[in-house]
């Protein structure tokens, strides 16, 4: 039978090690930001990134619009307009002020929003897709 004494020091080390684990993926991924454009009235940028979260799993673009200036951290993962990995030749333009343009050569594509409103509700850009493969 176990004594009482290695009981606590077993249940001390599991509590410890489950306090010490980080479950939260989404911090272990390294991103560096690739482009900003600051849309044609200042007001927003658009972000282009590229996320890698290891050994297992490729790179994955990311593109973002945010407030002029603004940063993008690992927590506004999901408010990405689109996200895609197995890419070559992604870029992000602007094509009138509220009018963003995606392009890529090749891509999977997991998400893609074709709307973005800011917070508040006032602003409001268009999103398209052009894949320069298909001309």
């Amino acid at each position: 039978m176990l004594s009482r004494t290695f009981i606590y020091l077993l249940g001390f080390v599991v509590i410890s090690l489950q306090c010490s684990c980080d479950f939260n993926l989404i911090d272990d991924v390294g991103f560096k930001e690739i482009k900003r454009t600051q849309s044609p009235d200042h007001k927003v940028d658009a972000i282009l990134i590229e996320a890698d979260a290891g050994a297992t799993t490729s790179t994955s673009g990311k593109v973002f619009i945010t407030k002029s200036g603004n940063k993008i951290t690992s927590e506004d993962f999901p408010s990405a307009i689109f996200n895609c990995d197995n890419f070559s030749g992604l870029d992000v333009s602007w094509k009138a002020t509220k009018e963003l343009t995606i392009s890529y050569l090749r891509a999977r594509i997991f998400n893609y929003s074709s709307k973005w409103k800011s917070d508040d509700g006032k602003y409001g850009v268009n999103v398209s897709l052009d894949s320069l493969n298909k001309r």
